[in-house]
């Protein structure tokens, strides 16, 4: 898309970068140390200042990425725009099998139009353009089939759901 997060590095500002892949797929950007912004490869520019604490493994997806900001998640566009508040927990914490000690965060990506989103409520779905479609309030969420279909789990019974 020409659009991607990228990490900052110690000692530049924004305006020092030139493009320059790293070897995690995570573009070393001068900036504020650990923070992430949106970067347009295109312009060679950033969209946004570094705002964010983490980006999701999935980069863009239908031009929606998450990003974490004061230990919550939430939702930006390609244009670097906020679609959600920062008011989401991790669609899920795993842990390796073969080292306990180990975890990650996992979050959504957007697929066919929306994405699952999570609070201390339950799951929810929001829309590519951050409108909330399903109010968090499920045990568990499938992802939007191109049919508009979906399995939802409460009260411990999965149902299948239609969104479009």
């Amino acid at each position: 898309s020409g659009v991607t997060a990228v990490r900052s590095v110690d000692g530049y500002t924004p305006a020092d970068y030139k493009y320059k892949e790293n070897e995690s797929d995570i573009y070393g950007v001068p900036g504020t140390v650990g923070k992430y912004g949106i970067f347009d490869i295109e312009a060679n520019s950033m969209r946004t200042g570094f705002l964010y604490d983490d980006v999701a493994d999935c980069d863009f997806q239908e031009g929606v990425l998450p990003v974490k900001m004061n230990g919550k998640w939430g939702y930006v566009n390609e244009r670097g725009e906020a679609l959600t508040e920062c008011i989401y927990e991790p669609s899920a914490v795993t842990t390796s099998d073969m080292h306990p000690w180990e975890s990650w965060i996992e979050m959504y990506s957007a697929l066919n139009g929306y994405v699952v989103v999570r609070t201390d409520a339950g799951f929810g779905l929001i829309d590519t353009q951050g409108n909330t479609v399903l109010e968090p309030q499920f045990e568990d969420l499938s992802q939007v089939s191109p049919e508009g279909l979906l399995w939802a789990k409460q009260g411990g019974k999965w149902g299948v759901l239609r969104v479009k």
